[in-house]
This record gives structure tokens, sequence and C-alpha cells, in this order.
């Protein structure tokens, strides 16, 4: 799954939604504006330049131009 961050929204799988974020030391919070997660809040913990972690599991950065993942 690719998850891409933008100001003021997120877009997996093709569904872009609003979202607000709130920085809190190596935590990010996103909170959805809108679609089905409105009003759900994801916490990422930061453990590195290129990752993160949260309920989903290990997040990982990629280059723009990689691949997309089978």
């Amino acid at each position: 799954m690719v998850i891409t961050f933008r100001d003021s929204e997120t877009e997996a799988n093709g569904i872009v939604e609003k979202v607000r974020y709130e920085v809190r030391d190596k935590t990010v919070l996103v909170t959805y504006l809108e679609g089905i997660a409105k009003g759900m809040t994801m916490h990422y913990t930061l453990t590195g330049p290129d990752t993160a972690v949260t309920n989903l599991g290990t997040l990982r950065r990629i280059s723009p131009d990689a691949p997309p993942p089978s």
C-alpha cells in the first residue's frame, strides 16, 4: 500500500481525504476531516529519517520514481 502525505490531505488507494496534522516531538497525529475515517486520529511515531511506526505497521519513505510495491 502506498500512502501519500501532502499539505492538508492524504491519498491511499486512489482516495484523497482532507486531514489536519499535529506534530508532538516524534509523534505525528493525523486527524481525518472527511470521508469514511472522519474524526479518526492516526498516531505515527517517527523512528528514523525515512520510517514511522503506526498500528498499521512500519511505514517507509520511498522515492517517487520507485516502482510500485508488489
